[in-house]
């Protein structure tokens, strides 16, 4: 009898089929830890960098003055600061990832004369999480369709993660988004032209936000730049909007680079973004 392992009978033959191998292999073990996330390492809410590069403390907001609801989730919109002109349209904050809705707003949003909100994304600040994940920038774009629909017409200000669903909103709802301001901050910075190797996500279950599987799953979605473009493109046609898109950030992932340059794109600070979108009037779908 030969010694060569290559002929003993736990050996994979080429010649095998399929099943014969996998019987040989034993049982597929998927639900294995992948990236495991220890919520006890995520310090992102804490500490906020801004597109200066200031690094500042933040608190979240208090009690939520409107509960939405998106499918099981309850999302927390908080009104951080009534309108001082009627007339003019709310503001609505969208933060990024592992973030939440702050105290106060930004000091870029002072001269905003109308209500300035702020929307926790599902799994983040006082929102609820679903069961075993399952996030998309979609969901959370999601999220923000519910915001508007209790808003009605807004602009929109996002960050990092935000300023990627800010950018989808504005593609997807140009007649209730009147302009997007994007700004730099944690969250998606994009991916390949498709997935990589499958994966399996296995993050701890936990009571309290951000939520370790929203953290572990949209640091890894994938978005080629030219998934962002498409969107881009549906705001310019169908919002009215000359320029209904700004890039105010200093850091640019490759979906944002992506845009740059582009017809109904423009880079300005973000007072300068805010105070010309608050002029822009509601202009009706172009047909």
């Amino acid at each position: 009898m030969s010694n060569d392992p290559h002929t003993a009978d736990d050996a994979t033959d080429p010649n095998d089929s399929i099943e014969k191998r996998r019987r040989k292999a034993g049982p597929f073990v998927l639900d294995i830890e992948v990236d495991p996330v220890d919520p006890s390492l995520v310090r992102i809410g804490t500490q906020v960098t801004g597109p200066t590069g200031h690094r500042a403390p933040i608190g979240p907001a208090g009690e939520p003055e409107v509960w939405l609801r998106h499918n099981r989730i309850r999302l927390a919109l908080h009104r951080l600061r009534e309108a001082r002109d009627d007339a003019t349209r709310p503001l609505l904050l969208l933060h990024g990832l592992g973030e939440h809705t702050s105290q106060r707003p930004p000091e870029a949003t002072d001269a905003w004369l109308g209500a300035v909100w702020g929307l926790d994304f599902t799994g983040h600040g006082r929102s609820s999480s679903p069961r075993g994940g399952g996030y998309t920038a979609e969901i959370l774009m999601a999220d923000v369709d519910a915001a508007l629909a209790h808003l009605g017409t807004a602009t929109v200000l996002g960050r990092g993660l935000g300023a990627y669903v800010a950018l989808l909103i504005q593609g997807a709802r140009p007649a209730l988004v009147r302009g997007a301001v994007l700004v730099d901050g944690p969250g998606i910075v994009g991916g390949g032209i498709g997935p990589s190797a499958p994966r399996v996500t296995v993050a701890p279950s936990s009571p309290v936000t951000p939520d370790p599987f929203a953290l572990a799953e949209l640091t890894v979605d994938v978005r080629p730049p030219d998934y962002a473009v498409d969107y881009l493109r549906l705001a310019v046609r169908y919002s009215g909007l000359g320029e209904p898109v700004t890039l105010a950030g200093n850091v640019r992932p490759p979906w944002m680079a992506a845009l740059q340059g582009l017809p109904g794109v423009r880079e300005l600070p973000v007072a300068a973004a805010l105070e010309d979108y608050a002029a822009a009037p509601g202009v009706a779908l172009r047909r």
